[in-house]
Formats: structure tokens, C-alpha cells, sequence
């Protein structure tokens, strides 16, 4: 009887005057902590730690924490707001958390979407084993807890990357170096999981390692000139040679695809095999063979990925060539000017030659000063070209003279484009910027002309001498070149006018660069029946000039688009 007096006393001082272990709020508290997470609660102070209920978190019941963890304590006033969350939250096993969207699971990995600047995403793999938990967004009120943000100087805007993410790359970086095959396996595994994330950190490593070759570099040269007759290198040398070797070339391997990550389709993806190992591979052949599979089975989507090649500096001059004339296949021409503005030699070479090819004569003046380099395969080529685009003229050059012809031919050269060149230029150019932002007037114009040739075109067919049937020809390619001039996308006109340069006139270059137009700049207005023409009157032009191969290519095209 008497205990339990005892024990009614004491609990009634306590739940008037509170604990006597410490002091306690009845205020609720938001706590930042130096880890990231924000926590909510009625806190307890112990001196150098607090103790705080938590009315709602991650982690439920009551936390002790030492206030040197603590960023800042800040109460809360008034009614608390439900934050609405619009991302999901991935926590992975080793800690890293990541805000991000779920876009789809199946049995072995998670694929989620992250955002690197306004209006660019990218997307992340995620193996299952490697996450402890999802929280979606609409679950997410439930919990106060965030990631720590620091700057990330390659995706130019803060990027979630926790203490704890970040050890986990330096972890995976550190394993590049290592000779086990199963280590290296797991670190690229991780790394190209981690995607944008690590690519910060990845080229600081790979800045690092390069270093590191330099002073091994160094030290072998000091050896060498000490003891020039030293046979090999001792042993803990050449290990450190291979494994720093190693690392820079995984390191570049990782980095490769993180970037052919945002060019590569969900379509190229499931069409070519292994492709993002093979676009990022050491080895050129390797590179080469995954580009002529792109253009082959993927051919809408191959423009960004030709023209990461041709802009990568470390790239090889023949892929370089490669990507510039499938542009030009492509019908790629506003790609190819910029490209051809902007680089210089071997690649603005191979430009002007596309663009050539493709009835655009911007580049002339770069395949004439190569008409002066000391490559006598280049020289070849450059003449070629240059024959084919001026209906045979040469000026009396000779790859294979001496300089001293060949510097009077090339001036005759530039003094005819000095004449020609603007002309030249911008009737090849015509239309190229300006296509779609014709005035309907101009439009109308050109329909008048257009029905104007057709008259005379009704007549041709009742012209009894050669002498007239040239007049007519050259008065209805003069309305057909006018209603060009005010419709540059009219393909009936188009497809006339090179019929009637190529059957009457036999001026088979200028023919041959209207029917280019159509299956290049204007392959859009033409069509499949625009250009299935456009292929077999090539075909045709190509049969007259004795050019087989390409007339038979020619006529393959047009029987493709049946």
C-alpha cells in the first residue's frame, strides 16, 4: 500500500513539472544536419547532444544527435505545409540518394531520369541489387529527408551528389587501377550506372592518372639516360606503366559513352548490337564498323552521332571523312556548311567535296588550294571533283607536273572563280535558308511561269526543225530558270528543267545538280515521287556520260522507292 502511494506521488510531480533528465520544447523544431537530412520534432537539449521526437520522418521514434552534426535548428511557426513532390526518390544500398523519375523496372535493373539543366534530361541504370529503396514522389510527403547538394562543374547547375555518392565513386575510380579482371568489371559496371553523376569526377581522375604517365615518363627518360644499356625497365615500373595505362583508357571508355548516351535512340539501341561499348572503343576499325551499321539500319537518326565524330577532336581523319560524306548523302547540306565554316584542313576538304557533290559549290576555293598540297592522291581527287562541277574544265593541270605548271594552272583557277564565284555560289545556294519562308506572291509568280513553260512544252512535241526546236527548248528552260528564281521548291519545274538540260542541251552538270537538289534540300517537297524520278533521270545522265557504276546504282535507288 505504501509503494504504491510512493508511485501515484512521483508520477504526479512528473507530469507537472516534465522530465528531470533534461529540458524539453513543447515547440516542434526543423533540425539540418550536415549529412542532409532535415528532421522534424520536439527537441531535447543534453548540452553537447540533442534528443529529438520525431512527429514524422524517415526515421520514426526518437533520435539522439551530437550538435556538431548540426547545420542549423530553425522552429516552426504556424500551420506546417505538405510539401508536394514531383520527383521520385532512389536510395541506393551504400547510402547515395538521388532525386529523380522512375521511368521503367524489370527483373534486373531500374532506369530512372534525371535532370541536368532546363529542359535536358538524361537517363540512369540502375542494377537491383544496387538500391535499397524507391520513395515515390506521392509517398514522399511522408518523409523529410534530402540530399546534400555540391557543385558538379560539368553539368553547369547543382547536382545532387551526397558524401556518401561521392565515396562511392571515388571507390570505383580507385578500383581502375586494380589488376583484377573482376574489379575492373564491377567499377565500369558502376561508373556507367552512375552516368552523369561521375563524369565530374571521372575526368578529375582521368586529369590526375594522365599526371602520373607524365612523371613515370620522366623517371624512365632519368633512368635510360643513367643507364643506357639497361635491356628493360625494371619490373615495379613497367606494372605501373600497364595500370596506369589501363585506367586512362577505361577511364576515356566510360566518359565516351556517357556522351553517345544522349545521341543514341531507344531504336539504334535495339537494332545494332553492343552499341554504345562499340561507339566509345579504343579501337578505330571498331568505331567505323558501328558507323556504316548506323547509316545502314538507322539512317534518320545517324546526323547527331556523325556529327559528334567529325567534331571530336581525338578522332582519326578517315572516320572524320566517313561521317562528313554520309551527311552528304543524307541531304545533311545546312550540317555540312556549318561544319565547313567552322574546321579546317582535311575536314573542311572533305566538306567542300559533300557539299559539292551535292550541287553546293560554297567549297571550290578549298578544293583548288588543294590542287597545291604535296598528297598526290589529294591532288588526284581535287581535279576530279573540279572536272566534274565545271562540265570538264581543267585549265591545263596535271597532278603529276612539276610545281611550277601546276602554280599557272591553279592561278587560272582562282581567276576563275575570282569571275565566277558569286554566281556560282549563290545559285547553288539558292533556297538553302530560305526555303520555307517563301512569300505567297513570290509563289504565285512562280506558278505563272510555270504555266507559261507548260504551253510551249505542249508544243515541243509538233516542232518540226532542229533549228526551231532550240529556240523553243531555250525559251521554255528561260521560263522554267524564272519560275525558280521565285519558287525555288516547285518540283514539277525542277524535274523539267534538268530533263530538258540533259535531253536537248546535253549540259549534264547542271542537270545533275537540280536532281540533286530534289533528293537533298528539297527531298521533303518531292517525296517518294519526286525523288524515285529524280533517281532515274540521274540514272539516265549517268548511262549518256558512259559512268556505268553509278547509273546502275541510279536505277537501283528509283526501282527502291517503288
Amino acid at each position: 500500500m505504501i509503494k504504491k502511494a510512493v508511485f501515484l506521488i512521483c508520477w504526479g510531480i512528473l507530469l507537472l513539472t516534465g522530465p528531470l533528465w533534461g529540458q524539453s520544447s513543447q515547440k516542434q523544431y526543423r533540425v539540418y544536419l550536415r549529412d542532409g537530412r532535415i528532421l522534424e520534432g520536439f527537441l531535447q537539449d543534453e548540452g553537447n547532444k540533442i534528443f529529438i521526437k520525431l512527429v514524422k520522418g524517415h526515421i520514426q521514434g526518437r533520435v539522439e544527435i551530437l550538435k556538431r552534426d548540426i547545420l542549423k535548428i530553425e522552429e516552426i511557426k504556424g500551420k506546417v505545409l505538405k510539401k508536394v513532390y514531383k520527383k521520385d526518390l532512389l536510395i541506393l544500398s551504400d547510402g547515395r540518394e538521388i532525386e529523380c523519375k522512375v521511368k521503367r523496372k524489370d527483373p534486373l535493373r531500374v532506369v530512372v531520369e534525371v535532370e541536368l539543366e532546363k529542359n535536358h534530361k538524361a537517363q540512369v541504370s540502375f542494377r537491383k541489387s544496387q538500391i535499397r529503396t524507391i520513395i515515390y514522389a506521392k509517398d514522399r510527403a511522408k518523409y523529410h529527408y534530402t540530399t546534400q547538394s555540391t557543385e558538379a562543374p560539368s553539368l553547369g547547375k547543382k547536382s545532387k551528389v551526397s558524401p556518401s555518392l561521392e565515396a562511392a565513386i571515388q571507390k570505383a575510380l580507385g578500383m581502375l587501377e586494380s589488376s583484377k579482371i573482376g574489379d575492373l568489371i564491377e567499377a565500369r559496371m558502376d561508373l556507367l550506372s552512375l552516368g552523369i553523376f561521375a563524369v565530374p569526377f571521372i575526368k578529375s581522375f582521368l586529369s590526375k592518372e594522365k599526371k602520373k604517365l607524365q612523371s613515370l615518363e620522366d623517371q624512365k627518360k632519368l633512368l635510360q639516360s643513367e643507364e643506357p644499356l639497361l635491356p628493360l625497365l625494371p619490373m615495379t615500373y613497367r606494372y605501373r606503366f600497364h595500370l596506369i595505362k589501363q585506367a586512362i583508357a577505361l577511364s576515356k571508355e566510360i566518359l565516351g559513352i556517357n556522351e553517345v548516351k544522349k545521341l543514341v535512340t531507344p531504336y539504334m539501341e535495339k537494332k545494332i548490337r553492343n552499341i554504345y561499348s562499340r561507339l566509345a572503343s579504343m579501337s578505330p576499325s571498331i568505331r567505323w564498323d558501328v558507323l556504316k551499321e548506323i547509316v545502314l539500319y538507322t539512317p534518320k537518326d545517324a546526323p547527331p552521332i556523325l556529327g559528334y565524330f567529325i567534331q571530336k577532336e581525338d578522332e582519326i581523319p578517315e572516320i572524320k571523312a566517313f561521317c562528313i560524306a554520309q551527311l552528304g548523302i543524307l541531304g545533311e547540306n545546312k550540317t555540312l556548311i556549318s561544319i565547313y565554316e567552322k574546321a579546317s584542313g582535311q575536314t573542311k576538304f572533305a566538306a567542300a567535296i559533300a557539299l559539292g557533290d551535292n550541287g553546293i559549290y560554297l567549297g571550290i576555293p578549298t578544293i583548288i588550294d588543294a590542287l597545291a598540297i604535296e598528297n598526290l592522291k589529294i591532288r588526284r581527287l581535287a581535279i576530279k571533283k573540279l572536272k566534274s562541277y565545271t562540265n570538264g574544265e581543267f585549265f591545263g593541270y596535271f597532278p603529276e607536273d612539276p610545281p611550277e605548271r601546276r602554280t599557272k594552272a591553279i592561278m587560272k583557277w582562282r581567276q576563275w572563280w575570282k569571275e565566277h564565284g558569286v554566281e556560282l555560289t549563290k545559285s547553288s545556294l539558292e533556297g538553302t535558308i530560305f526555303k520555307n519562308k517563301i512569300p505567297l506572291q513570290e509563289k504565285q509568280k512562280g506558278i505563272r511561269k510555270w504555266k507559261e513553260a507548260r504551253v510551249l512544252l505542249e508544243k515541243l512535241p509538233m516542232v518540226k526543225t532542229k533549228e526551231e526546236q532550240d529556240i523553243l527548248v531555250d525559251r521554255i528552260i528561260l521560263k522554267l530558270e524564272e519560275a525558280l528564281k521565285h519558287y525555288p521548291t516547285f518540283v514539277a519545274v525542277r524535274l523539267n528543267l534538268a530533263t530538258l538540260l540533259y535531253q536537248y542541251k546535253k549540259e549534264y552538270n547542271k542537270a545533275i545538280q537540280h536532281l540533286k537538289f530534289l533528293l537533298t534540300l528539297y527531298r521533303k517537297e518531292a517525296g517518294p515521287l519526286g525523288q524515285k524520278m529524280a533517281h532515274f533521270h540521274l540514272g539516265n545522265i549517268y548511262l549518256l556520260t558512259k559512268n556505268y557504276k553509278e547509273a546502275i546504282f541510279r536505277y537501283q535507288k528509283a526501282l527502291e522507292m517503288d
